[in-house]
């Protein structure tokens, strides 16, 4: 009897010395900002009811937090040095997941964080993500939901504290997508085009090698976007027939070029063979009158073995 008493306590002891590790170790990665309240995030959808293929956003925004802490707000989309990649998803009625989900080629350095500075955060900020950059939204029409399962968020105070939100989770987002019409998308990226270069020519603040920053949201709705509706936006966007040179820096553009690598029909082709023509790209010269995203383009192009490709893209 004894000695079942001394197996049952020393029993006991391990459980309640177990859980106050576990209970030492959750306080020691709790996410809380140093006044003991973290920021509140709240998450929405651009558009609640889109047409079949239409870009929106998922929006993470917080609010005014001057009267409780100075703050930094960073957001990490992909880092050597994190666990957490950023993953959004599109879920039909049964919550089971939808669209056809998008494999990068890359994210550039430029786009893997987002860092909102002390006087943006203070005053309330906002992330829009576009949803085609993780998942198309080309489905037939019904019901579906949007979700943020990872995101990983830091917050550094006025004395350089970090405290990080390794996986930020939303509640999924309702979205309602209806049958497009013909050419409705692509008009809908033509009007994101013109808005995204009319607020980047009165509001550009200089560069900070931030995709995030440096560029509208319009424009990245456009860039970043997945399917045939966006193709033809996108080569008007990067480049300028009047001054013969690249619009961005070949890092903001990537996304957009392997979007044309999959939808890019004969005649996109042609457009772009006739820029790689032109004298300012024969140039060779790194410089805006040269792209060598274009080069990769034509590259992973001539792998297809299409004999019509082959006759626009290599040299004469």
């Amino acid at each position: 009897m004894d000695t079942m008493n001394g197996k049952s306590i020393r029993r006991t002891a391990v459980a309640v010395l177990g859980f106050t590790l576990w209970c030492a170790v959750a306080r020691t990665v709790e996410p809380v900002v140093p006044d003991g309240s973290p920021p509140l995030f709240t998450y929405s959808l651009s558009k609640s009811s889109i047409a079949s293929g239409e870009p929106i956003t998922l929006d993470i925004s917080w609010g005014d937090r001057e009267s409780e802490i100075n703050y930094s707000v960073t957001c990490t989309f992909m880092s050597r040095y994190s666990s957490c990649a950023t993953s959004l998803e599109l879920l039909d009625s049964s919550m089971k997941p939808a669209g056809v989900r998008r494999h990068v080629v890359v994210m550039p350095s430029s786009q893997a964080i987002c860092i909102f500075p002390r006087k943006e955060s203070i005053s309330g900020g906002v992330v829009r993500i576009p949803v085609h950059l993780f998942v198309s939204t080309d489905v037939p029409e019904g019901a579906y939901y949007v979700r943020l399962s990872a995101l990983e968020i830091g917050v550094v105070d006025k004395k350089s504290n970090q405290r990080t939100w390794p996986v930020l989770r939303s509640a999924p987002l309702p979205l309602e997508v209806h049958k497009s019409g013909p050419g409705e998308v692509a008009a809908i990226y033509a009007a994101l085009l013109k808005k995204g270069l009319a607020e980047r020519k009165e509001h550009y603040r200089g560069w900070i090698c931030d995709d995030w920053r440096d560029y509208p949201t319009a424009l990245h709705m456009v860039l970043w976007a997945s399917g045939p509706s966006a193709v033809k936006t996108q080569i008007d966007a990067l480049y300028d027939n009047d001054t013969h040179r690249f619009c961005f820096w070949t890092r903001f553009t990537v996304h957009a070029y392997q979007n044309i690598l999959e939808y890019g029909t004969i005649e996109d082709i042609r457009r772009l063979a006739a820029i790689a023509d032109s004298p300012e790209f024969l140039q060779g010269t790194d410089s805006n009158g040269y792209d060598s995203n274009l080069v990769w383009l034509f590259q992973e192009l001539k792998k297809k073995g299409n004999p019509e490709l082959l006759t626009l893209i290599e040299p004469t």
